[in-house]
């Protein structure tokens, strides 16, 4: 493989028209809303909070929660 196939994989590109950083942004919106849901209902506090219970809330797998966040607690922070 070439240098030029190499850099063509590591690019990001649009998926559904849609560029990385855009999908990023939406993804950490979708999270942060899910988490003040979850952090607005009466039964939940912040130590009930899990990062399955927000990426479930949120329509998004747990791998992209640690693409914003580096834990919980940043999460919550944010």
């Amino acid at each position: 493989m070439g240098p030029m196939a190499s850099a063509a994989t590591t690019r990001s590109r649009p998926y559904g028209g849609v560029d990385a950083a855009d999908r990023r942004a939406t993804r950490r919106a979708k999270l942060l809303a899910a988490g003040l849901d979850l952090l607005g209902a009466e039964q939940d506090d912040v130590a009930e909070l899990t990062v399955r219970g927000i990426c479930r809330q949120a329509g998004v797998a747990a791998r992209y929660f640690y693409e914003s966040f580096a834990d919980k607690d940043e999460f919550v922070g944010a």
